[in-house]
């Protein structure tokens, strides 16, 4: 099992990116500890299944946030704009992923497998995210093989044919459950997307709301809504975002100074980023270099 200890984002599309899936086998499968790096606005082509095995995550979709407690589930659909946040600072979260394409469940998208179990998942798009609850007692044996298909080990004879075993069954438990309730629906977020992918290559400059909106060929009015219907937030909200991203990343895996971190991530000084920063961390670039630079990975 991999350990993540950030996310790669392709800069023009904002997916995030797997090095390591193989076309002849379309899976990862990792271990997060999300208190440990920051992580943005994204999305990705895969199926995300996770269970929280230690603390717990606020999930954030343009359908609002989702709570995720210790020993909860969840699943979230491929192309759905997200990102989590700490529930506490008690705790420094682990989170348990299997990440896969849809056609590790069925290999042709026009088999009757697909058609009929794993469709009409993918293009729910009411339902884009899913909480398996550990209060609710319709997901107890859910959850109980969500958990015990992270036992399995990369090597062991028949790893692949166990995990696909344990992915599927899981999967069909999920079919079985209650329908959830129907989220509320949401614009088209292709626009919002190539904002966010404008941003991610220019944050290290000072940049103004009329360029964001320009690289979806929108108005500032339009792009100022967007933000706000699908991202509840404005765009320099999240220019600062990802500019804080950049700079845990670099606090923990550079020996620059806070001064350089700084100017690096578009903040213009120090005083500004050290502001900015214990408001989103609660925490100061020093002493937050200084918890995780050292720590177990």
């Amino acid at each position: 099992m991999h350990t993540i200890t950030r996310i790669t984002l392709n800069p023009r599309t904002r997916e995030e990116q797997f090095p390591e899936f193989s076309k002849d086998f379309p899976y990862l499968g990792t271990r997060a500890y999300p208190g440990r790096y920051h992580i943005p606005w994204h999305w990705h082509p895969t199926l995300e299944l996770f269970y929280m095995e230690r603390g717990a995550l606020d999930y954030y979709t343009p359908h609002g946030r989702f709570h995720f407690p210790q020993g909860s589930g969840g699943l979230i659909n491929p192309g759905v704009l997200h990102r989590t946040e700490l529930a506490s600072s008690d705790t420094d979260p682990v989170q348990l992923l299997h990440l896969f394409a849809p056609t590790f469940l069925a290999s042709s998208p026009t088999s009757r497998i697909y058609q009929r179990y794993v469709n009409p998942v993918l293009t729910d798009i009411s339902r884009p995210i899913r909480l398996f609850s550990p209060q609710d007692p319709t997901c107890q044996s859910l959850l109980f093989h969500l958990k015990d298909s992270f036992t399995h080990t990369e090597g062991d004879f028949g790893y692949e044919l166990h995990l696909h075993h344990a992915l599927s069954t899981i999967w069909l438990l999920m079919l079985a459950l209650p329908q959830p309730k129907a989220l509320r629906p949401i614009p088209d977020d292709e626009p919002l997307k190539a904002m966010l992918a404008f941003i991610l290559n220019q944050f290290n400059r000072s940049i103004r709301v009329a360029e964001i909106a320009a690289a979806a060929c929108i108005s500032p009015r339009v792009c100022y809504r967007l933000f706000a219907e699908l991202l509840h937030c404005s765009p320099m909200d999240y220019l600062r975002d990802i500019r804080l991203q950049h700079a845990c990343h670099l606090l923990v895996n550079s020996n620059q100074t806070i001064t350089t971190i700084a100017y690096d991530c578009g903040f213009g000084n120090s005083s500004l980023f050290g502001q900015s920063f214990r408001q989103a961390f609660n925490i100061t670039p020093t002493a937050y270099r200084r918890r995780w630079q050292n720590s177990d990975k």
